[in-house]
């Protein structure tokens, strides 16, 4: 299966899949499998295909056997995907599936203490640059909004102290558009529409203290950033 990077998230390295196009293929980075391990994926798999099924593209984990605890996630290609932003959220059909997508959530959490993390870590780092955008050109932006960046970029993916090493390139070129980038509208081979294409989901039953501290924490960040940047009630 000979595979070529094409992009990088905050938990996986993204890969395309030379002998199906179709197909791309996320392989998680070590911190993530710590918390995220195959048996982990599959439940949450499961669970994603019982409460959001409609709205995921075909997705399925295998385990990599050329690495010990290591799996790889096969995903179908969303084409011409954009992540949801406050101006496609103005197209009635998009806000239409974002919110329901929303209730589906707010189901799941109910029957089984699952739900979806909706802005994941780089659609919080563009909120964060967000609500800098007003200190742009402010002493605040050179003694601190720029040192932080460069030192946001310096340290490893994946670390406690996570922040999207390509934060400082957004600023820059001011790319700071809030964006829930865990949901993106685009085209699968069968519709065109809102897909939620991350499903490491928050699990605030059965998993132990970290998994209900770390899943109350996203979700309370969760329903802030929502409501503030896209007017939308988790």
């Amino acid at each position: 299966m000979p595979l070529q990077k094409y992009a990088e998230g905050a938990g996986h390295e993204v890969f395309e899949d030379s002998e199906d196009p179709d197909v791309l293929v996320k392989k998680p980075k070590p911190l993530h499998k710590r918390h995220f391990d195959f048996h982990r994926v599959q439940e949450d798999l499961r669970l994603a295909h019982k409460h959001f099924g409609d709205y995921l593209p075909e997705t399925t984990v295998q385990k990599n056997d050329a690495i010990k605890d290591d799996y790889l996630v096969r995903q179908e290609r969303i084409y011409n995907a954009q992540h949801i932003n406050p101006v496609l959220l103005r197209k009635d059909d998009i806000r239409t599936d974002v919110e329901s997508i929303l209730h589906l959530n707010r189901a799941a959490l109910d029957v089984d203490g699952c739900g979806l993390d909706f802005i994941g870590l780089e659609g919080s780092g563009k909120c964060v640059l967000a609500s800098a955008e007003k200190l742009r050109g402010s002493i605040v932006e050179t003694l601190l909004i720029r040192p932080g960046l460069y030192f946001g970029k310096t340290i490893e993916r994946g670390t406690p102290l996570n922040f999207p090493r390509e934060a400082e390139d957004w600023w820059k070129r001011g790319e700071t558009t809030p964006e829930i980038s865990n949901l993106v509208y685009g085209e699968s081979k069968n519709r065109q529409g809102v897909f939620v294409i991350d499903l490491s989901l928050v699990r605030t039953r059965g998993l132990g203290m970290y998994e209900k501290v770390r899943s109350g924490v996203l979700q309370c960040w969760n329903k802030h950033l929502l409501r503030k940047y896209f007017d939308l009630t988790m």
